[in-house]
């Protein structure tokens, strides 16, 4: 008893430290304000406002406020912030920030569980990371920080449960309920079984059945909600089409090269981006197969060594591995924009990073705690300078361009804020740049239409919201918005059909059905005059 009130005490100093340090390295993310889908989570979603839309948040799967994802504990998390910060962007971002130090927390009493050498100092690069600031500054990522909140504790609660000589049903069920709420934060999190088999298997001379049967409930849960998710995205969230039509094949190749780009920037964090650009996948060209190859490689060589080295190397980059590999073989829709994102690694970090910083730990030497405050410096420094970039909307979107000029996401959020701003000609020139880079980009020709619309183009803005309704005919907004370019255009037979099918597809689009009324009151008149 004694021992264990040392240990808690001896704990407080380097937990404050670590708290501390992640926070101060955080501290220009408090500045931030909404980005790209911010505002669907927070100020446009109306489940928010009222106490019966929480009860939606948890019932309500599809409907009118439904963004392509299920996660209702998220979206119950920002239902209380919006009861606390309204609209204010201060309160979400300091969230988050603070989720993320206690995830660091959560993360080095994990490794100390599992003796691994350094764990303290590797929570420490986990926390101040620049890979993790997409994670933390984008304040729709609440997923990301309150799943690894609950997926880590449940790991720790897990790791003791089956170290345990006497094995007890409540152990197990709140390991469960905490994987249960890392699913309805974010579907991610179902690698939490294979993580659990792969530290059992580091840890003990092998499996036994006793381990996979307890493990097999928990595989099934995080089936059920993979399989939830997917088909959400490929129904809901416009992660269907052509671009999602890659063979088993080409997957494999983007899976293997996207794990050298993962591990390339936890090790070198250099040419971070919002969006990075999105490479051609080609199955005939031979030097694509590398990637793969290399990291079937590595692993095959950790397997090799494995009784000399340990086991504890092989289990660190298959964890890196089983979080990395699977996005590639799902339909998101990110994936239009970018094969990786930094946002994707928030959780397969903590296996690389655990390896490398266990593996420097146990060199000699006095250089370490040297080379270790600096490493943490210039990490930290870069995470510093890395928030800056989320300060504005048009700070980062000028960031992303400026990094990847392919970016046509970024070119229209770019031309939005500019539009905003009331600096129209700015804003023009990136809503056509965007279309150039992406033809087939229904926002961008909704938006300039409506740029095209107020500067009195008419013609020129009918041409665009055609070509949106093209794209997506059931996009509401712009029949609507088309109808009231026709009938400013003198066309009012054609805006009342567009009118007439913006209410079709939205019956609560209150505007869409009073200018129909309007419209054909008008049309009435010009028929029967008086």
């Amino acid at each position: 008893m004694l021992k264990d009130r040392l240990h808690q005490h001896g704990a407080t100093l380097p937990a404050c430290c670590l708290l501390l340090l992640t926070i101060l390295a955080y501290l220009p993310a408090l500045d931030a304000g909404f980005i790209i889908d911010d505002g669907l989570y927070v100020t446009d979603d109306a489940r928010m406002e009222t106490v019966e839309g929480l009860g939606r948040i948890w019932t309500e799967v599809v409907g009118r406020e439904y963004r392509h994802q299920y996660y209702p504990l998220t979206s119950t998390a920002f239902w209380v912030q919006h009861r606390l910060w309204g609209d204010e962007p201060f309160g979400y971002h300091l969230v988050n920030v603070l989720l993320h130090a206690v995830n660091a927390l959560l993360l080095w009493r994990l490794l100390l569980r599992l003796e691994l050498p350094g764990a303290w100092l590797a929570a420490m690069v986990f926390a101040v990371h620049p890979v993790h600031v997409q994670s933390v500054a984008w304040v729709a990522e609440l997923k990301n920080m309150l799943s690894a909140l609950f997926f880590l504790w449940s790991m720790l609660v897990f790791v003791r449960w089956f170290h345990r000589d006497v094995r007890t049903w409540t152990g197990y069920a709140l390991g469960t309920g905490l994987f249960v709420a890392a699913l309805l934060s974010k579907t991610a999190t179902c690698l939490l079984p294979a993580a659990l088999l792969v530290v059992l298997w580091w840890k003990r001379p092998c499996l036994t059945r006793r381990d996979l049967a307890a493990v097999a409930p928990l595989a099934l849960l995080g089936m059920a909600a993979v399989l939830v998710t997917v088909y959400l995205e490929s129904h809901h969230g416009g992660a269907r089409g052509d671009g999602f039509s890659q063979s088993w094949l080409e997957r494999g190749l983007i899976a293997g090269r996207a794990l050298w780009f993962y591990a390339g920037h936890l090790l070198w964090p250099a040419g971070l981006t919002f969006i990075y650009p999105r490479w051609t996948i080609d199955a005939g060209a031979w030097w694509q197969y590398l990637y793969p190859l290399a990291a079937l490689g590595v692993v095959a060589a950790l397997w090799w060594q494995r009784g000399r080295i340990g086991k504890g190397p092989v289990a660190a980059v298959a964890f890196f591995v089983l979080a990395i590999v699977p996005m590639s073989f799902v339909n998101v829709a990110y994936t239009r924009l970018s094969w990786v994102s930094d946002h994707w690694q928030y959780w397969a970090s903590m296996g690389l990073i655990a390896l490398v910083v266990g593996v420097a730990t146990a060199q000699r030497g006095r250089w370490r705690p040297v080379a270790a405050a600096v490493a943490v410096c210039v990490l930290a420094g870069l995470t510093w300078d890395r928030c800056r970039d989320y300060e504005t909307p048009e700070r980062l979107w000028r960031d992303t361009i400026a990094r990847n000029p392919e970016a046509w996401l970024a070119h229209n959020n770019l031309a939005n804020v500019l539009h905003v701003q009331g600096r129209v000609d700015d804003a023009e020139g990136y809503y056509r740049e965007a279309i150039r880079l992406n033809p087939d980009f229904v926002k961008a020709h909704f938006n300039l239409a409506n740029a095209l619309q107020g500067r009195g183009r008419l013609d020129e803005a009918v041409q665009h919201f055609e070509r949106a309704v093209r794209l997506d005919p059931e996009f509401a907004d712009a029949h609507y918005n088309l109808g009231n370019a026709l009938r400013l255009s003198g066309r009012l037979d054609d805006a009342i059909e567009h009118y007439r099918e913006a209410a079709r597809l939205d019956p609560d689009f209150q505007p869409a059905r009073h200018n129909l009324h309007m419209a054909l009151a008008m049309q009435h008149a010009a028929v029967n005059p008086r």
